[in-house]
């Protein structure tokens, strides 16, 4: 059971979508109209993402007239600032070492600008 909450936890970090969410909303609250204008999302699929990030505990919301505004739970920042340091020395090390690639992936391209044949596109 506790490693299905591990996978879970970090398949929420994950995705792309919620995590461009979790960033947006690192230094502020927003409203899903403010997330959907500044993260160019559809609807439905910015509700689905913020009612996963809720549902694991990465957002609260709260009500404010007619509109539901988000927030990053307070105990992520700590979390985030963990994550980001760790992101940064490796990132150092690999392009120390050569491993980063001309579209700033280390390894196998994860921002899909990187072709089969391994050259990055424009």
């Amino acid at each position: 059971m506790k490693i299905n909450s591990y996978i879970a936890f970090f398949r929420t970090l994950a995705d792309p979508t919620k995590f461009r969410i979790i960033e947006a909303l690192r230094n502020r609250e927003e409203t899903v109209s403010g997330l959907q204008d500044e993260l160019r999302l559809e609807q439905t699929r910015l509700s689905h993402s913020l009612r996963g990030l809720k549902e694991y505990g990465f957002v609260t919301s709260r009500r404010e007239g007619k509109q539901q505004v988000y927030a990053l739970q307070k105990d992520m920042a700590p979390l985030l600032r963990l994550m980001d340091a760790h992101v940064k020395r490796y990132y150092t090390h690999a392009k120390a070492c050569g491993c980063v690639r001309g579209c700033g992936c280390i390894g196998k391209c994860m921002c899909r600008k990187e072709t089969k044949d391994g050259n990055v596109r424009a």
